[in-house]
């Protein structure tokens, strides 16, 4: 990439790291982003009205308060044992050690935890568009691409944790990857404040309020809403058409 005249990167992390081992390129910033052929098709899909679902989708790091996320779960249940609420989990990679949490650790969200295998990336978008709620666990200098999927369907996400002492300890024994140089070690946080699509979760104690909260809306409505906007600059369609500009440009030069 020396020679390159031009760098375009998914990321402000990626592109200082880039940056410290050839330094002052041109850049510039292209998001993941999502598929509009596949979310076009299930975005409209109506959300599930039986029951408040949270869904979280993909790989749970160490540093996921996923225990706390459970902990506060259980109370919650607890203190609404009729509550008709599922928290499901598609596709993760700690299957047997979540089922064996929730068995012995938090047992009256037996009925209430779902755990799902991966199933292709369609069919998952399908069921993602039933659910109400969508979790994100904080990876701080890493965007990650879940985020945009959860952006084109138009559902509220949740963002655990935002500053929480376990999370904090968690992530000082875990997250090996040095952001101390990156713009912004909150990048899942800041999108969602930028396009207005979630609740960034303080800590635990905050958790419980915003279940409660959601639950209530969920009672009165049967649907929990999501205000987003300016997520259409997030599609790919979108990233492809700036980079085609890009590249006349470049070529024009």
């Amino acid at each position: 990439m020396s020679s390159a005249s031009y760098i375009r990167t998914v990321s402000e992390f990626i592109h200082f790291k880039i940056d410290t081992l050839i330094p002052n390129k041109p850049f510039s910033i292209a998001p993941n982003g999502f598929d509009t052929s596949v979310i076009d098709k299930v975005k409209t899909l109506p959300q599930n009205s039986d029951n408040l679902v949270f869904a979280f989708v993909g790989t749970i790091y160490d540093w996921h308060p996923v225990e706390s996320f459970l902990c506060i779960a259980d109370t919650f249940v607890a203190k609404e044992p009729n509550a008709k609420v599922i928290f499901k989990f598609y596709g993760t990679n700690i299957q047997d050690k979540l089922k064996k949490m929730v068995d012995v650790s938090f047992p009256n969200l037996k009925k209430h935890v779902v755990i799902s295998p991966k199933i292709q990336n369609y069919t998952l978008l399908e069921k993602l568009a039933g659910d109400n709620v969508m979790l994100l666990f904080n990876d701080y200098s890493i965007m990650g691409t879940k985020v945009f999927d959860y952006l084109g369907i138009r559902r509220k996400m949740i963002l655990c944790y935002a500053d929480d002492k376990e999370a904090k300890i968690l992530k000082q024994k875990y997250y090996s990857i040095d952001d101390s140089g990156n713009s912004s070690n909150q990048l899942q946080a800041d999108l969602i404040s930028e396009t207005n699509s979630g609740i960034i979760v303080k800590d635990s104690i905050h958790l419980l309020t915003v279940l409660a909260e959601l639950y209530a809306e969920f009672q009165a409505t049967g649907q929990i809403a999501c205000d987003s906007h300016g997520v259409e600059k997030y599609s790919r369609k979108i990233q492809v058409e700036r980079l085609a500009e890009l590249i006349k440009e470049f070529a024009a030069s």
